[in-house]
């Protein structure tokens, strides 16, 4: 692996990571505002956690985008933010998961497809194949404007 696709690998991990605390925010800003009303969530910390990792996360997934190809930075966004909000609600906000057999197998079976499916998609070929010429174009333009403006 080249060092940009490990930064954008990293850098799309750092994302998913602040997606989901998003996640989990925006539910616990939810849950606020609906026990005590707008006054009560615009003094909330959540409101701006919410905000905070929103666009950090945003911010840390297009560096990635712009680091490597979608293969190697769209997978660790995809599989780190559910992961990480399911563990953050059951941490933070005290949510449970369904304990029962049938709803562990399902669980299971859902967590499997979903880290099946973001990796059938990082090995796709038309993503691998997507020529990153453009990226350095766009490159070579941003260099050229900025010689002009001297």
């Amino acid at each position: 692996m080249t060092h940009l696709a490990t930064e954008a690998v990293l850098l799309a991990s750092a994302a998913g990571i602040l997606y989901g605390l998003q996640d989990v925010s925006t539910q616990a800003a939810l849950i606020r505002f609906d026990d005590h009303g707008l006054r009560f969530l615009v003094n909330s910390p959540w409101a701006y956690i919410v905000l905070g990792a929103a666009v950090t996360g945003i911010l840390l997934s297009q560096s990635a985008f712009r680091a490597a190809r979608l293969d190697f930075s769209l997978p660790p966004t995809a599989v780190a933010e559910p992961i990480v909000g399911i563990l953050l609600s059951l941490f933070i906000l005290d949510d449970r998961l369904s304990v029962g057999p049938g709803e562990l197998a399902v669980e299971a079976l859902c967590l499997v497809a979903m880290v099946a499916g973001t990796i059938l998609i990082g090995r796709s070929d038309m993503l691998a194949s997507y020529p990153t010429t453009h990226l350095h174009r766009l490159e070579d333009a941003d260099e050229d404007a900025g010689k002009s403006d001297r």
